[in-house]
């Protein structure tokens, strides 16, 4: 069974970048360019796993996760989140529940980021 991916990213070719990579991979990927379309798509579509930017346009960060962890149908949903702004011991992510991990972009490589999804 093929898992589904949502990205939510708002740089078109990071988010071009992580589509390519984990749709080589055997991922079926939805994407979305800001929080709002991102958290619509993932209470339609139920994704496997979200990845999200944590600062995206119009519902970004802590409010997104929180609205995500809130809703029966995306609660259980493994979010990993990227940033360029921030470090992965930044309280806001710790806190989120349904944070299941942190890929700074300065430093990401794509394929651990899809090797650790292949491990969920």
């Amino acid at each position: 069974m093929n898992k589904t991916v949502l990205v939510i990213e708002d740089s078109r070719f990071l988010r071009k970048s992580i589509e390519l990579s984990l749709v080589n991979r055997g991922f079926q990927v939805i994407t979305a360019a800001d929080g709002e379309e991102g958290l619509q798509l993932a209470l339609a579509m139920q994704p496997d796993i979200i990845i999200t930017d944590w600062f995206v346009p119009k519902l970004s960060g802590a409010p997104l996760m929180q609205k995500l962890q809130e809703d029966a149908r995306t609660c259980g949903i493994p979010v990993f989140v990227i940033s360029a702004r921030i470090q992965s011991k930044d309280t806001r992510i710790s806190d989120a529940p349904n944070a299941m991990g942190f890929f700074p972009k300065d430093s990401m490589v794509l394929d651990q980021l899809v090797e650790t999804l292949l491990n969920i």
